[in-house]
């Protein structure tokens, strides 16, 4: 029987001979640089004053859009195969269903892991250059600094398998990054839109909820930055099972 160790390393080399796992990540990271630096110019404009929140606030506010070319990695890590019809020689040579998923799992979120903490210190850097100052004098030692920074990429490594997980359950690509954009984007919105009844659900969305984590100081009505990234990776985890559970139960 072919060892996870295996497993991961044929999945870590399929996954970089596709040109989109490079192109995914560039397109993170243009555009959470390219939001850092707009984002502020426009907050000096009308705030000359800034406290560490407001760096930390500008260096992420690009993970907001970056995020979904991590989704888009992580997707296709399984719809691409379902799309090309290699799944069923990837089967064949990982019977072990379970271990192929959960072996794809750790290459998308320990991707997504290096690229989120990579593009989280960078991008403050990026900020505090930006918007000079006193945001220059912002230091990874102030309060929630650095979870905030670093949790960038706990929060990525999460949705990635988050992703995989419902690129396995649907099984096609366009199906798959449809329903993350509305899930992960567009939903949260529309709960705060809903009156109370849908701020209250939005505060435990998991996505919403995880995102708290990028977050240096808890903002009022939402989960606390750890327990709501505890809600995020245990609804992650629930799916993952349910995904796995399919992918024995389906043939390829």
């Amino acid at each position: 029987m072919t060892s996870f160790r295996d497993v991961v390393a044929s999945e870590w080399t399929k996954l970089w001979s596709v040109r989109s796992t490079a192109w995914s990540l560039v397109a993170a990271a243009a555009t959470v640089i390219g939001v850092t630096v707009l984002s502020g110019r426009a907050l000096l404009g009308y705030q000359p004053d800034v406290s560490s929140a407001d760096v930390v606030g500008v260096a992420l506010e690009g993970v907001t859009f970056g995020q979904l070319a991590v989704c888009v990695l992580a997707a296709m890590a399984i719809t691409g195969e379902y799309g090309t019809g290699m799944i069923r020689n990837t089967l064949s040579t990982v019977p072990a269903r379970s271990r192929l998923l959960l072996a794809k799992a750790a290459v998308v979120a320990a991707i997504a892991l290096v690229t989120g903490v990579v593009g989280g210190l960078g991008s403050f850097l990026i900020a505090r250059l930006v918007m000079g100052g006193p945001a220059s004098e912002v230091s990874l030692a102030d309060p929630g600094v650095w979870r905030a920074l670093t949790g960038t990429g706990l929060y990525l490594a999460v949705l990635a398998v988050f992703a995989l997980a419902v690129g396995t359950i649907l099984r096609h690509s366009a199906a798959t990054l449809a329903t993350l954009i509305i899930g992960v984007l567009i939903m949260p919105v529309v709960l705060t839109q809903l009156g109370a009844a849908g701020k209250a659900v939005s505060r435990w969305w998991p996505s919403h909820a995880g995102f708290q984590l990028l977050h240096v100081d808890r903002l009022p009505g939402q989960l606390a930055p750890w327990a709501g990234f505890t809600v995020f990776t245990a609804a992650t985890a629930v799916l993952l099972g349910l995904a796995a559970l399919l992918l024995t139960r389906r043939d390829a």
